[in-house]
């Protein structure tokens, strides 16, 4: 019985075509088809904008950040020893923070500078690899030298060799004049690009000396950045970091340091999908419309199955199959097409990104499981739903009235 209604099924699917399907369930299947593609390549390409900005952050921050008890320097000091010694974490680094003012004879800007150690903070990241001017060694750096973005460089039209003042807005000192801000002159020794013009613009660093001289101190440190062994990891090996150093000590992954760069883009990833589903369930309706169609035309059918003794699951079945063919094979359709495409654009490039000085070139991809697992359940899902109601007309038909009439 189970091989006789998928041959009804199939029948009423090709409906008066002898060969291939009916031109309605044809254009339900590309529906279904662009949904399921439209949805996987959205969210792929999102998920590659996602990596490209997590590498892109990683390379010039540590991917776990440890603050010490309300930034106290003992408790931070003693906390570096201590995140040093474990056997998960690579490297560990301690960062002053100072949003300062620079300037060089063509102009004035803020800048957010970090006081590091130049070789443990190189280690830890990858700003070394991303000079692109200037080549600074720690002694260099340490007297009096100055890193900063490519594009704050091009703004105070400086480079390697020339001085800039950083003054502190807020912070004073006192001085034979009365209290002053706190004012030094640097030596630009080196220009980074960081690919992410927010960084780039904004960035600079200074010895950690230097920092904790427009900070609160000498010796505070205002965090530590941590390198695990594995980036991808973070949040387990943050959550090991917590669990040891106790909840007087505050650890943070790079998706929590940088929560309102990467909620905006889950946010938007998100949405998207929920825009795209609607072609879906637009596909679903229209299977809906289409099988209620065909209940209508085939009543006749029906009425005789019944009065043959045909069980109604079987009757139930004959429908329900009818509509997830269409949406097995738009599904199908629309994951091997996305897969197809996407595997194109990872290795050739397809589609470029034609605007000069972004960061990135090509439009990025990233498969995951998870989404090529899920979206096509979605789809089949929504079809199933769709597909419920005619199969409940069809069983509900009187039987007496239906061959009567006919």
């Amino acid at each position: 019985m189970k091989i006789f209604s998928r041959k009804i099924a199939w029948r009423y699917l090709r409906g008066r075509q002898r060969r291939g399907l009916g031109f309605i369930n044809v254009l339900n299947i590309i529906g279904i088809g662009l949904g399921v593609f439209a949805i996987l390549t959205v969210t792929s390409v999102m998920n590659g904008f996602d990596r490209d900005i997590r590498d892109k952050i990683l390379a010039f921050r540590s991917d776990i950040k440890v603050t010490g008890i309300n930034g106290n320097s003992q408790a931070s000091s003693s906390l570096l020893t201590r995140l040093r010694g474990c056997s998960y974490v690579k490297h560990a680094t301690p960062v002053v923070e100072n949003e300062l003012l620079i300037q060089s004879s063509d102009g004035i800007y803020g800048t957010l500078c970090y006081g590091i150690e130049y070789v443990s903070y190189s280690g830890s990241t990858e700003l070394e690899n991303k000079l692109v001017i200037g080549n600074p060694t720690a002694e260099t750096f340490a007297e009096k030298g100055l890193i900063l973005g490519m594009d704050l460089a091009v703004m105070l039209n400086v480079t390697v060799g020339e001085y800039v003042q950083l003054s502190a807005a807020l912070g004073t000192e006192a001085t034979p004049f009365g209290l002053l801000p706190k004012s030094r002159r640097y030596v630009v020794s080196g220009i980074f690009v960081s690919g992410i013009p927010e960084y780039d613009q904004n960035i600079s660093y200074v010895s950690l000396a230097e920092g904790q001289y427009f900070s609160q101190g000498k010796d505070v440190i205002d965090f530590i950045e941590v390198r695990s062994q594995n980036a991808s990891r973070s949040a387990y090996y943050r959550a090991l970091l917590s669990a040891e150093l106790g909840s007087t000590v505050k650890v943070e992954d790079w998706s929590e340091y940088e929560a309102n760069l990467f909620n905006a883009i889950r946010m938007e990833k998100v949405l998207m999908i929920i825009v795209l589903m609607l072609i879906v369930l637009l596909a679903g309706f229209n299977i809906a419309g289409n099988l209620n169609r065909l209940v209508t035309e085939k009543r006749r059918d029906i009425g005789i199955l019944r009065a043959w003794g045909v069980e109604v699951r079987y009757i139930r079945s004959i429908i329900m199959q009818t509509g997830l063919y269409v949406g097995i094979s738009g599904t199908s359709l629309g994951f091997l097409g996305a897969l197809t495409f996407l595997s194109a654009q990872m290795k050739w490039q397809l589609i470029k990104i034609p605007v000069t000085g972004f960061p990135i070139t090509s439009l990025p991809v990233e498969l995951r499981l998870g989404d090529f697992i899920l979206i096509p359940l979605l789809s089949l899902l929504i079809v199933l739903l769709a597909s419920l109601a005619p199969a409940g007309k069809a069983v509900n038909m009187p039987v007496i009235r239906i061959i009567r009439d006919n």
